[in-house]
């Protein structure tokens, strides 16, 4: 019996630290996520482009039905990583889609030959301020609190 009680203390301290862990890790993955969606977002372009933007043009653009801007230059969209909290708030306040239901979207029309996604840039907000500052063609978007002069805001949402 005493070896049993033993092994069950044993047991429990490991399980205990396993589920304080497996708790860090999940705070690790949510916490930043729900600060991003928590915070303003900002959509950039090049400073040298002074198309007039709206809304339903970045909807439009995202979902590849409009692919240049009023100034005739063809437009590059760029998405942030598929896991950032910024993109989902993006997508769900510009776009008025899901994740999985703008990626549906996008199989289809790639399926069809109709189009392929944004590029998908995985250094965050200062990547893709690197990328929309070097090329007038292309726009994104950021956490608001990441715009600098490298860039120009074309519109900001909460």
């Amino acid at each position: 019996m005493l070896s049993f009680n033993i092994g069950s203390k044993i047991m429990m301290r490991t399980v205990s630290k396993l589920m304080v862990c497996i708790l860090l890790i999940w705070g690790s993955m949510v916490i930043p996520a729900a600060a991003a969606r928590s915070q303003s977002l900002a959509v950039i372009v090049n400073v040298e482009n002074k198309s007039e933007i709206s809304p339903s043009d970045i909807k439009f653009i995202y979902k590849g039905q409009l692919q240049a801007f009023e100034n005739g230059v063809t437009v590059l969209p760029l998405n942030q990583n598929n896991d950032s909290g910024i993109r989902q708030k993006f997508l769900g306040k510009v776009v008025e889609t899901t994740t999985n239901q703008y990626r549906q979207f996008w199989i289809k029309k790639m399926f069809t030959g109709k189009g392929a996604p944004p590029k998908v840039i995985k250094g965050g907000d200062k990547e893709v301020k690197k990328y929309v500052s070097e090329n007038p063609s292309m726009i994104g978007y950021i956490a608001a609190s990441s715009a600098d002069e490298s860039v120009r805001v074309v519109l900001r949402f909460d």
